[in-house]
């Protein structure tokens, strides 16, 4: 039986206790989002599932590593090493409207979307 999306106080109280989940494919499988950094710096891809078509999104300065896809498809969470550490960003599935959410995060800590697709818990 698959794990049921948690509600947010149930997945920090998981991240209090150290367990760690695969997050859940997005809806649609026919796009993978991956971190690379055969272009001299990590950034953030995604491609076709039978890997076709690979576009990079990210073109920062910053390393920006972990893509996690919403649930609907429409974006894409992502950690970018800046100045002050690991900060938590968000963009379009397209590598457009890309925005800071936060600074501070773990860099290979759990992340999940909400199910409503409106939070991330980190």
């Amino acid at each position: 039986m698959p794990f049921p999306p948690p509600s947010t106080l149930r997945a920090l109280c998981i991240l209090v206790l150290g367990v760690q989940w695969a997050p859940r494919a997005r809806e649609d499988a026919s796009r993978i989002a991956f971190a690379s950094r055969r272009d001299g710096n990590w950034e953030i891809y995604v491609m076709d599932a039978d890997g076709g078509h690979q576009t990079r999104l990210t073109t920062r300065a910053e390393q920006d590593r972990f893509p996690l896809w919403s649930r609907d498809g429409t974006k894409l969470a992502f950690g970018s090493q800046g100045r002050s550490g690991w900060e938590l960003w968000v963009m379009d599935s397209d590598g457009g409207n890309a925005r800071h959410l936060y600074t501070g995060i773990a860099a290979k800590a759990p992340r999940q979307w909400s199910p409503d697709g409106t939070r991330i818990v980190f």
